[in-house]
């Protein structure tokens, strides 16, 4: 699952472009995005397949990484521009992450495997394009958050300028 959201995550990330400004990105803040959303959301699942009280917690746990996983791959943009976030649009991200999070995993574990109906199965892929549009407005939300200013210029130089 994680990778999966990376690879959505990272997609929309390679879309996003700013006219006249050249886009790369940190090799290791991009791996340590794609490992995050996986560790958490294997975590997350092996609890509450084994625990399914733990479901809010693993939900949250999964939820904070996916948000981690976004602001991580953010910040290993590079690009001659300052990005500064709007901690409203940060926090509506952050709980749209850990509420689809919890769906998610309450959607793959709802059905025992004793319980689960023949027809249980052909309902997979609608939950899962209904988490995919949830972790879309994850990364439209968080993107939002986004504000990117003129190119970086050194403060003396600012202060310089503004004499």
């Amino acid at each position: 699952m994680g990778g999966g959201i990376w690879s959505m995550h990272f997609v929309g990330m390679l879309a996003f472009s700013m006219p006249g400004t050249a886009i790369s990105y940190d090799p290791f803040l991009t791996l340590l995005s794609l490992i995050v959303p996986v560790v958490v959301a294997a975590a997350a699942s092996a609890v509450v397949g084994r625990r399914p009280q733990a479901l809010l917690a693993s939900g949250l746990a999964m939820g904070l990484g996916i948000a981690g996983m976004h602001y991580t791959g953010m910040a290993a943009m590079r690009m001659a521009a300052f990005i500064e976030s709007d901690p409203a649009w940060v926090v509506l991200s952050i709980v749209i992450a850990v509420s689809a999070s919890v769906v998610a995993l309450w959607l793959a574990f709802r059905l025992t495997r004793r319980s689960r109906p023949r027809c249980a199965n052909k309902s997979k892929p609608g939950r899962s394009l209904r988490f995919g549009r949830k972790a879309r407005e994850c990364l439209r939300y968080g993107m939002y958050s986004m504000r990117a200013n003129d190119p970086v210029r050194l403060p003396e130089e600012s202060a310089i300028r503004s004499r």
